[in-house]
């Protein structure tokens, strides 16, 4: 979870010219997690975020 969403923020500082503040707070608010896997004890999580939160 901790890294799917801190992959999540470092991508859209990055690509998006985001302020680290600002993405997390932005992804909290619009950010959806999903699990794709569970197999004792691994699991995948999927991070997502709208395209229209976008600047462009």
């Amino acid at each position: 979870l901790r890294i799917a969403h801190v992959e999540l923020i470092k991508w859209l500082v990055a690509d998006y010219g985001f302020e680290k503040w600002e993405a997390l707070q932005v992804l909290s608010q619009v950010g959806r997690m999903r699990v794709g896997n569970v197999v004792d004890p691994n699991y995948t999580i999927v991070a997502k975020f709208p395209k229209k939160y976008l600047p462009y």
